[in-house]
């Protein structure tokens, strides 16, 4: 397994509990900021997941399956970089992650509905997550 596959599986735990931990603050009616800690800790993880992935399409380093089907070195940089999303996991990892940014600016915004709106927020995204465990 790679590093980015390393980080996927983190990324899911840390949704995971970020999920539970938002069901306890509905549940209990109190703030637990481990969820949010949680939501960006799996933000964090996707993002190194995904620069992870950019970095072994622009070294070129065909080792990686999904590197090997979608690149070559004839591609331009901006064609190297579109071949992150080329294939079904590189689009899941592309929307979770542009879900997961998303998520950043909504939090601040919803004070009191923050533990309702986010645990339903997370179920897709670690539906994704879901998706892309190998």
């Amino acid at each position: 397994m790679t590093i980015s596959g390393y980080t996927i599986h983190l990324a899911t735990a840390a949704a995971i509990a970020s999920t539970v931990f938002y069901i306890l603050a509905l549940w209990k009616k109190r703030d637990y900021p481990a969820a949010r800690y949680t939501y960006w800790g799996s933000t964090l993880f996707i993002s190194l997941s995904m620069l992870f992935l950019l970095y072994h399409f622009f070294t070129r380093d065909f080792r990686l399956s999904y590197v090997a089907a979608y690149s070559s070195r004839d591609l331009s940089p901006l064609y190297t970089l579109s071949a992150l999303w080329a294939g079904q996991e590189g689009s899941f990892l592309l929307w979770t992650w542009c879900a997961l940014i998303l998520g950043l600016f909504l939090i601040p915004r919803l004070k009191v509905m923050e533990p309702l709106v986010m645990l339903f927020y997370n179920l897709p995204i670690v539906a994704l997550l879901v998706l892309l465990l190998k």
